[in-house]
């Protein structure tokens, strides 16, 4: 143990002083984790702390000064699970008590350790759901006295180490608070871990599971520990190490999401087709934030479809949201797609964030105009009626017309778009409109045409 460092530089000290009982064990997870933090050469503004509900959650959330995340009860490994996968080079660790972690949270648990996510899960194991009153947990051993086994407890504890190992866990291991040097090497270990890895600290509680069972202070239930460990009823140290024997969870998926995007492109992509423009026109940045809006019958939703399906075959990151009513024709509908390189972090386009609005009714003008920042481009069907004097209409529904019938009105505005914003290759956007449509696919294409030949002429 690293027994120079400053504890306060890892705290927020206007949460002093913090609000544990007397001889709670919190305090020497809090030093003993700060002390293997300060051992790794570990930047904190890369380091996710996740918490849960209960005593122990209270231990990264709000004294340790790094990033926390305090989540709902029995969700912390749920929560960093999903951090972890959006932002693989953080290190994320959970620090959460038994009730939390093994209880109400135990499924999760199990589910990580198979998966192999790369956390770490610091489980405090005090015996007991502490914080609500002292009831009995999972981890309460068998003839404890709790609050609601005043008489004993007649089940056994779980094993929950042993559990997390057979789940798949690579590295799990097993510390006392009675022992802070052997702690702090344990969870530094498995920080360092590249997988899923557990400490199970056996923490005191005297205050709420030491008094019920004879142990009314901390120096007592640390006695206890020790005695445990020499008789041979608490085994601690590392219950399993098999780092490096498998494949980590987020790398793992992204391989397999990379091999499935390379193999979704290459059945999909048309023979010969030019690879994506590199920019857009008028200066556009690389991402592109689009809604195409009108009423349900306008093929709002397939446009949208095609367009997704287009870029995501040349390469780019897209999400897709459609939205529409319960009525197939008539009813309000929109698409968003958001394209970009990089990831995604969003759904749906934020209001004002718009890039490109497409209206093809008067209420699709009034009802999503507040999603365009303010340099953005409202495109309207020149069909629609009071269409606003800032806008200069587009006959989309014309071009339709003109190639052979107005239920292809999507498809002539889709071809005004892409000729105007360089979005995607043609050829990709035509290979998309063949997959999706399958009747009057002739007439389809003329009309994405004429919308093409539109932009070039406008």
């Amino acid at each position: 143990m690293n027994s120079t460092y400053e504890l306060r530089s890892y705290l927020r000290e206007e949460q002093l002083p913090h609000t544990m009982c007397p001889g709670c064990g919190g305090g020497t997870v809090l030093n003993t984790f700060a002390a293997a933090v300060d051992n790794l050469p570990l930047n904190r503004e890369d380091l996710l702390l996740v918490s849960g509900i209960g005593c122990s959650a209270w231990i990264p959330s709000p004294n340790f000064d790094a990033d926390t995340l305090h989540t709902t009860h029995g969700r912390a490994i749920a929560f960093a699970t999903g951090a972890k996968a959006t932002n693989p080079d953080q290190e994320t660790v959970v620090i959460s008590g038994d009730g939390d972690l093994a209880g109400i949270g135990g499924n999760h648990l199990l589910h990580a350790a198979r998966r192999n996510v790369d956390i770490t899960v610091v489980l405090v194991n005090n015996f007991t759901y502490g914080m609500t009153g002292g009831q009995v947990a999972p981890t309460t051993q068998r003839g404890a006295k709790t609050t609601t086994s005043p008489y004993g407890n007649p089940e056994d504890a779980i094993d929950i180490s042993a559990i997390a190992a057979e789940a798949g866990a690579v590295y799990v291991g097993r510390q006392p608070t009675s022992r802070p040097h052997q702690l702090v090497s344990e969870l530094q270990t498995a920080i360092e871990t590249d997988g899923f890895s557990l400490v199970e600290v056996i923490s005191q509680c005297p205050t709420v599971y030491g008094r019920r069972n004879e142990m009314a202070s901390a120096p007592e239930m640390l006695e206890w520990m020790d005695e445990q460990i020499e008789n041979g009823e608490l085994e601690v140290g590392t219950v399993v190490d098999r780092r490096g024997e498998r494949s980590e969870f987020v790398a793992s998926f992204d391989d397999i999401s990379e091999t499935a995007v390379q193999s979704h492109r290459s059945r999909n992509v048309p023979e010969g087709a030019s690879e994506i423009t590199e920019g857009k026109s008028k200066g556009q940045s690389q991402s592109l934030r689009l809604r195409i809006a009108g009423v349900g019958g306008q093929g709002v939703v397939v446009a949208g479809t095609i367009l997704g399906e287009a870029t995501a075959w040349a390469g780019r990151n897209v999400f897709k949201t459609d939205e529409y009513s319960s009525r197939a024709r008539g009813g309000p509908a929109s698409a968003d797609l958001i394209i970009q390189d990089d990831g995604i972090s969003e759904a749906k386009i934020p209001d004002g964030a718009g890039d490109i609005l497409v209206a093809l009714s008067e209420d699709a003008v009034a009802g999503h105009r507040n999603v365009l920042s303010a340099d953005g481009t409202l495109y309207v069907d020149s069909a629609v009626s009071d269409i606003p004097d800032d806008v200069t209409p587009v006959p989309f529904s014309e071009f339709a017309r003109e190639a052979g019938n107005e239920q292809a009105t999507n498809m002539a505005l889709l071809g005004y778009l892409n000729e105007r914003h360089e979005i995607v290759s043609h050829d990709y956007l035509e290979n998309a409109i063949r997959r999706n449509v399958d009747r009057l696919l002739d007439i389809n294409i003329a009309a994405y045409k004429r919308g093409v030949d539109a932009a070039v002429t406008s």
